[in-house]
């Protein structure tokens, strides 16, 4: 709330993911931007598998001023693993 009130905002956002390949996400995955690989963009929280959109979701925090499109997610200790997944950052709620 502090920074809110001097800032006016904070620095990063709750945001719903959806990983578009269909590959399973989970909490603690850490996501990038693919043009910029090695700078931290976000992390997921939690995640599950949506019914109504019949693929992965997750949530997960953002930071601000990440441009926008496809990002990356991978395991925190990976580095460029071929595990890696896309996923589409979206305004909560998730609905289809």
């Amino acid at each position: 709330l502090s920074r809110i009130k001097s800032i006016g905002h904070v620095n990063k956002e709750l945001r719903g993911f959806i990983s578009t390949g269909g590959t399973s996400l989970s909490a603690g995955m850490v996501l990038y931007h693919p043009a910029d690989p090695a700078r931290e963009t976000g992390r997921l929280t939690s995640a599950a598998r949506s019914f109504a959109l019949e693929k992965p979701v997750a949530l997960g925090y953002l930071k601000r001023g990440t441009p926008q499109g496809v990002l990356h997610a991978r395991h925190q200790n990976d580095a460029a693993s071929p595990e890696d997944c896309a996923v589409e950052a979206k305004e909560l709620p998730l609905i289809p």
